[in-house]
């Protein structure tokens, strides 16, 4: 039958239908399909140059959503913006330190990469259309940045702290403010996010050329901003800190040291988890300031700070000292350094004080 047909007919027909052995007509195998795991990262979430903003891409790759309602519902929540406001300051660290980033990149600046959308950060000719950012934060480093984050992000899922925060998130009804659990999940996410970040830009992962991604900026200062400020009104306005973490939220726990308990206060003023340098700064500060404060040698001053923090607190100097702890964190925290220097300050004075009316002056 082909035979009789024109050739380039015949040739049409044949590449329609083959013949067995046996002289049967069989269907032509099909053109496999592309794989669909050569497209997909696997993360569930939005892409790195969707449309989306940042922030909600951010949010795409723990809820394993795409859907922008639902997303946006969770960015006003408190474990969203509890999340972000977390991630912001991990992000502005990691830029400075091992992402190119000028030492001068500010928090208002982070806050204005996380609402731009992610196909405006992978491309060129869009984030350089913008005002202050591409000259804090190259073109290449923001992009190098954006992909570390969303991988660390994506890698976080398979932690404990990640899948609780995933949780807390798909929580329905969502919680209306963040209790210590909340807080304590998120701050591991944070820890766990930043410290793949710093390691994947580090190494040079995030980037087809490490020389790409880093340039000649001025190293990180030893102490970073480490909380999100409000943003300033030339930035789009970005999910407040959740009222949660801040000092009238806090509340003790029992089975806490006293120590323990101080640097937990100071944690949850600044939604981040201590550096263990600031953790030094701050036990050398509350041990000079009880030092004023507690009579009694300084092993005695150690165990107190090392026991129960009711029992600590049954003491006179302990409780003193915690009321300075209190007033020191009142109105915020610059830096732990600077909380150290005026926590120490208010147990000086209450000293002098002390003695001033034992004396009768």
């Amino acid at each position: 039958m082909l035979s009789a047909l024109p050739p380039l007919t015949a040739l049409s027909l044949k590449s329609l239908s083959l013949e067995d052995a046996d002289g049967l007509a069989t269907a032509a195998p099909k053109r496999k399909a592309p794989s669909s795991s050569s497209s997909s990262s696997g993360h569930y979430g939005l892409s790195n140059d969707s449309s989306f903003a940042v922030r909600l891409v951010v949010l795409s790759r723990l809820m394993r959503a795409r859907d922008e309602s639902i997303l946006e519902t969770a960015a006003r929540g408190a474990i969203g913006a509890g999340v972000l406001h977390g991630l912001q300051g991990s992000v502005l660290r990691v830029a400075v330190s091992v992402g190119g980033a000028d030492a001068s990149l500010s928090a208002a600046q982070i806050a204005t990469l996380f609402n731009m959308s992610a196909s405006t950060v992978a491309t060129q000719r869009l984030y350089d259309g913008g005002l202050s950012l591409p000259s804090k934060l190259p073109w290449r480093n923001a992009k190098a940045l954006l992909s570390a984050l969303l991988s660390a992000l994506s890698g976080a899922l398979a932690t404990e702290a990640g899948a609780q925060v995933t949780a807390l998130l798909l929580q329905s009804p969502p919680p209306q403010s963040l209790d210590q659990a909340a807080i304590a999940a998120i701050s591991k996410l944070v820890v766990t996010v930043e410290a793949a970040m710093a390691s994947r830009l580090s190494s040079g992962d995030a980037a087809s050329s490490s020389s790409s991604v880093r340039s000649s900026s001025p190293t990180a200062p030893a102490s970073l901003p480490s909380a999100m400020g409000p943003p300033q009104s030339s930035v789009p306005p970005v999910p407040p800190a959740p009222s949660a973490v801040a000092v009238e939220a806090f509340s003790i726990a029992p089975a806490l040291s006293f120590v323990a308990t101080i640097q937990r206060l100071v944690e949850a003023q600044l939604a981040r988890p201590l550096e263990p340098s600031e953790r030094d700064v701050l036990a050398t500060a509350v041990e000079e300031g009880l030092s004023v404060l507690q009579p009694g040698g300084a092993e005695a001053r150690r165990q107190l700070l090392a026991g129960p923090v009711l029992s600590a607190l049954a003491a006179t100097g302990a409780a003193q000292l915690w009321g300075c702890c209190l007033e020191s964190t009142e109105g915020g925290i610059e830096s732990v350094a600077a909380l150290a220097g005026e926590l120490v300050s208010c147990c000086s004075a209450i000293a002098a004080a002390t003695f001033t009316s034992a004396i009768g002056i």
